[in-house]
């Protein structure tokens, strides 16, 4: 009986290690973030208009690339999508 409890217990506390884990896996907003900082713009810029595409209209998402447009010298699409 003592056995089977703590196989009960390694089982609930492994399921809860992998939810864990799950939920600290990073969404497209948060690798094109880091693709910006790690100065990857091309990338970065590719994800973001991604989301911004899907709808995802947020103030990090506008934000990000309109600051990435205008890195790239392309004002006019920056303040389209500010206009957004």
């Amino acid at each position: 009986m003592l056995v089977k409890k703590r196989y009960v217990i390694i089982a609930l506390l492994s399921s809860a290690a992998i939810a864990a884990s799950i939920l600290l896996i990073p969404d497209r907003r948060e690798i094109a973030l880091m693709e910006m900082k790690d100065a990857h713009f091309e990338e970065a810029q590719r994800d973001y208009e991604e989301q911004l595409a899907q709808g995802h209209l947020t103030i990090d998402v506008v934000a990000q690339l309109s600051e990435l447009y205008l890195r790239t010298g392309d004002v006019n699409k920056a303040i389209a999508v500010m206009e957004t």
